[in-house]
Parts: structure tokens; sequence; C-alpha cells
């Protein structure tokens, strides 16, 4: 090993992995020079062709596929070494101390440990395009951060790192890109915790290396990935099931008799506010049915009861605790106003406020009206009906959802009617948010709420 690390490839490796701190020349300073991770890599996979059991090249090599090729270039680079441990641990360098029985492997141990530990690292890592766009840019789980205000930055970097265009920039990214970095950062947590097993295994000892830095900086950026991309990419999916259907029904078709027909996408079906409080009302009863632990059916009655507010109460409702101080209350808005609801919702449940329990529908809407564009037959069947919605606590006649996908298309329906008829409601941004927790279990539950949620006093003080 000695020898191995001693050779001019591998010195020249460590230099260009070094990098040049800033440095003065005569009344001059030099700036720092970063890594040249090109090199690195380079370097690094024509010494592992030679000797590929050289555990140092592979950590070398981790670092250079992750500045170089991403969270894609990470995992890849990751599951190679943890294919070395698997295989040739016992030919591996560096060698066992044979002469420290109770930690031989110390030097194996050291090098993942230093890789977990290291603060230019876990920077970059940080600092990793989640997303990338031409004419918009691209942006990191650290660029949101700093838009939500968890983290620090430049006035540069604040007027960079506007939610909207992140927001923006995910909207209109490659969504296979965006599908590849999203599995990768999915795999990376579970690959460290392969990593983890293998040393126990072969060292025989249950605690001896800990990736734990390592894996909460991945979760970090997971979480802000998932937190942008999945409204897109279960868009992608529906849009790409939506053509598959229209070109199979286009293919089915082909050759039979012309057919005229008048039937204009409809950007919603629901054609008044009464039908928007039936679809409500359906989620509502399918959550306390089948799901009534879900946080859910919790938002979608607070959705349901900004239906007829006025501009003034919605915003009281969204955040309550500033409701005296109108500067403190639209600057919260901005932020995050999912928190401030959820706030509200704890503190009614801890004042032992209940949400009102629904009963099953007694009036459907008629199979065979159709809907017209101003929603007449629907608000006629409403109105005929003795269920027809006064009150958060009384049930709309509408169709039963059976199905979490049934949720969410009815999720959509209401959003598409507020987006057209009325696009001052706040309604659709609670529902992009409720979209995301439909399906999630208890602990991303959690930390998706810890992340919403402001830190208490001991932890934003640290």
């Amino acid at each position: 090993m000695a020898d191995f690390e001693s050779t001019p490839e591998f010195q020249a490796l460590v230099v260009a992995a070094a990098g040049k701190p800033e440095r003065s020349m005569g009344s001059s300073v030099i700036p720092a020079e970063p890594p040249q991770w090109g090199e690195v890599r380079t370097l690094a996979n024509k010494l592992v062709s030679a000797n590929a059991n050289q555990l140092a090249l592979h950590i070398f090599l981790i670092q250079a596929e992750t500045n170089v090729k991403g969270f894609t270039g990470f995992r890849d680079a990751l599951q190679n070494t943890l294919t070395l441990l698997t295989d040739q641990w016992d030919d591996m360098y560096p060698e066992p101390d044979l002469d420290d029985p109770e930690d031989m492997y110390y030097a194996r141990v050291n090098l993942f440990n230093d890789l977990s530990m290291q603060p230019q690292f876990l920077d970059a890592i940080h600092r990793l395009p989640l997303v990338s766009v031409r004419g918009i840019g691209e942006f990191s789980a650290r660029d949101i951060d700093i838009s939500a205000g968890t983290v620090s930055g430049s006035e540069e970097d604040k007027a960079r790192c506007q939610e909207g265009l992140i927001r923006g920039a995910f909207a209109e990214s490659d969504k296979d890109a965006l599908q590849s970095t999203l599995d990768a950062l999915d795999a990376l947590p579970g690959l460290c915790k392969l990593v983890e097993t293998s040393f126990a295994e072969k060292t025989g000892q249950a605690d001896v290396l800990s990736l734990e830095p390592l894996i909460k900086r991945i979760e970090s950026c997971r979480t802000r990935c998932h937190e942008y991309a999945d409204e897109h990419l279960q868009s992608a999916a529906a849009n790409a099931a939506d053509n598959d259907t229209e070109s199979t029904t286009a293919e089915a078709t082909a050759g039979s008799p012309a057919t005229t027909t008048d039937s204009p996408a409809a950007t919603s079906t629901l054609g008044s506010r009464a039908m928007v409080l039936a679809s409500f009302d359906a989620i509502l009863l399918y959550y306390q049915q089948h799901e009534p632990s879900s946080p859910v059916r919790v938002l979608t009655y607070c959705a349901r009861d900004f239906v007829d507010k006025p501009f003034f109460e919605v915003l009281q409702a969204l955040a309550p605790a500033y409701r005296d101080d109108l500067p403190m209350l639209l600057a919260q808005l901005q932020k995050q106003p999912l928190a401030s609801l959820l706030s509200d919702r704890y503190a009614r449940f801890l004042g032992g406020e209940a949400q009102p329990t629904l009963q099953a529908p007694t009036v459907a809407l008629p199979e065979a009206a159709e809907v017209a564009p101003d929603g007449s037959a629907a608000d006629a069947a409403l109105a005929a009906s003795p269920d027809a919605p006064a009150g958060p606590g009384e049930l709309s006649a509408a169709p039963v959802i059976q199905s979490r996908q049934e949720v969410l298309d009815t999720l959509h329906d209401i959003e598409a009617f507020f987006n057209n008829a009325e696009p001052a409601s706040p309604i659709p941004l609670i529902i992009a948010d409720i979209r995301k927790l439909v399906g999630k279990r208890f602990v991303e539950l959690v930390t998706e709420f810890s992340r919403l949620l402001p830190a208490g006093p001991s932890e934003a003080g640290e």
C-alpha cells in the first residue's frame, strides 16, 4: 500500500483532488483554486484499471464522479465501491493491521469516515444541481434552502433563488433527466446503509462505521427534490397515459366511418362552487372511511372551508397567528402558507376542536345528466337534493371516491376550476401541497412537516 501511494501517478491524483488554497505573492492575493475533478476522474479511472482493489482510489472516484456527473455519478461510484467491499474484502488495500487485532481495519474505516465527514464533500452535495433548464438556470438543494430562508445567502443568491423561478425550472425540465436524478437520490441512502452493513459483517463489529453525516445530507437533498419534482413527474406520467389511451383509441377507430362530435376539452368538469363542495366532501368521506389517520383529510377540510370566504378572511385563516399584523401575515404567506395552516389546526386539536363526521350521501348526481359548461344540470340536481351543501358538517351530493388515484383526479379537477373561474383563490395553492401528501408513509409525512414548520428556539439557536 505504501509503495502504491508513493507512485508519481497516485501523487498526481492527490494533488489534483486537493486544489490550491488562497495564497499571496508580494502584494497580490491569488484566489484559491478548486479541485480539478475532471482530471481526478481521468487519473483515478486509469489507476483503477490496474489497481481495482485499492479502496483509496474508489473514494477518490466517488468524489470525482459526484462532482462531474452529479447524483447519478455518485450512486454509480458508490455501487461500484460496495461491490468491491463485498467481493474483494480479503484482497483489498489498505491491508488489515495484524498488530492491532481489536481494530485491524481502521485504515479502511477511516477512508469512509473522512469522506462522510468531509465539509467540502458535504457542501458539494448540497450544491449539486437537482434541475437544470436552459434559459432559467440550474438549482440545487442549497438554492431551495436559500429560497425558503433556512440557509443564508448573498443578495445575488437570494435574487437568483426565487421560488417561482425554481418551480418554473422543475416544470420545464426534461422529465427523464429529473427522474434519473430522483432515482439516484432514492437509492443513495440505502447504498450508504449497505456499506455500513458490509463493514459490520466483514469486521465483526456492529458499529464500526457510521455514515450518518453523509446520509443526512443526501436525505435533505432527496426531500427537496421530491418536494419540487413529484408534482411534475406525476403530471408527466398522467399525460403519457392519456397519450397512450388516445393513440389506442385512434388505432381502434382507424378506417371507421367519420363521425362529427362537438366536445371541446374542458379544463374542469366542475361548473359551480356547489359541485366543488360536493367534490371536497367526496374526498373527505373517502379519507374518513378508508384512511382516517391521513393528514390529507385535515387539509382538505381546510381547503373546503375557503370556498366561500372573502379575501381578508382567507388571509387570516391561512396565518391566524399574524392576523393583527398584516405585513407579517403577508410575509409569512410568501414563505409557506401550509406551515401556518398546519400549526393552527394542531392548536385547535389541542383545544379540543374535532373535525365533523360526514354521513354517506343519500342522493347522487344523475349519471345520465350532461354537465353543461355553466354547471346547470349539476346545480339543478344539487338543488333538488336534501343534502345540498350547507356547511362542512353536511355532506353534499357527490360521486363516491374509491381510491387515492381518484382523490388525485378530483383534486386536479378542483384546482382547474379555481384556476379558470377564480384565480384569486388560495385553494389551488393548498391543493398543490395536499397532492404531495397522498400516498406518503408516516415517516415521510413527519419529514415533510418538519421541513415546513419553523424550528423551535433551541434548534434555531444552534
